[in-house]
């Protein structure tokens, strides 16, 4: 997210561009591991599945983490606005 929030700024971008940018690669990362866990390892009622858990458990972990990594920013944004 940081990473595609500096090549915004290198190519011009506002900063609320740069920050929704940010924002919207973080949840739509965490969406697609989700679907992707989903289709590579479906849910089978009764069947236990190690591996496909640990699929889910990585992809919300990316999510909890991805929104820490752009909260500073997004705080900063927010102080900058409102002077």
């Amino acid at each position: 997210m940081n990473a595609g929030m500096l090549c915004c700024r290198l190519l011009g971008l506002s900063s609320r561009d740069r920050i929704a940018i940010g924002i919207e690669a973080g949840v739509r990362n965490t969406n697609l591991a989700l679907l992707i866990k989903a289709s590579v390892f479906p849910a089978v009622p009764g069947e236990p599945d190690p591996i496909a858990d640990g699929a889910f458990f990585v992809a919300l972990l990316y999510g909890a983490f991805a929104l820490p990594t752009v909260l500073p920013a997004l705080l900063l944004h927010r102080r900058r606005a409102r002077l």
